[in-house]
């Protein structure tokens, strides 16, 4: 392997949280395709180690293959997230499947106040504010994270299912 190979990782690894792949081309002063080929390349190259690179649309994370992760809990207190109330899940698939939305434009969609399921949401970081809708006041708007992406294996919102489908199967009696 070349020295960009394991420089790409060594940002990778010092970032601790998914990297654009412009920021590392800037940094490495290479073009951002080339970037892209070390990373699959890099990916490719992990069997035998404990990490693994998990791929968006436009950046890259390394992460600790699952049985690792396990292991590596056992060093810190992990953060225990309680199931979610169905408030709460259908806050995150109006967010998901609708978003930038404000707060206003969620409890319109579910008929009811949302203000303690976006707390929930912000809380867990499965959503954060992405702006400021143009209008007086300027209300927030939210839209989901790449913590979001990677608690439900998705590489890109592109990867949700179809919505038109979600309500169309039928469940067995």
């Amino acid at each position: 392997m070349n020295e960009n190979f394991n420089k790409v990782i060594a940002l990778m690894f010092a970032k601790g949280e998914p990297v654009y792949y412009s920021e590392m081309a800037e940094v490495l002063d290479l073009p951002e395709e080339g970037v892209k080929n070390l990373i699959h390349l890099a990916k490719n190259s992990l069997d035998n180690l404990p990490f693994d690179i998990y791929i968006f649309k436009d950046r890259a994370q390394l992460i600790l293959k699952e049985k690792f992760s396990k292991l590596a809990e056992k060093l810190s207190e992990p953060k225990v997230i309680k199931p979610f109330s169905k408030a709460v899940q259908e806050t995150l698939a109006i967010v998901a499947y609708k978003q930038p939305l404000t707060k206003q434009m969620i409890t319109k969609i579910r008929g009811i106040d949302s203000s303690h399921s976006i707390a929930k949401l912000l809380e867990y970081e499965l959503i954060e504010v992405v702006g400021k809708l143009d209008v007086p006041h300027s209300p927030r708007l939210f839209g989901t994270t790449d913590e979001f992406l990677r608690v439900y294996g998705l590489s890109s919102l592109d990867d949700l299912p179809d919505c038109e489908n979600l309500g169309t199967q039928k469940e067995a009696v």
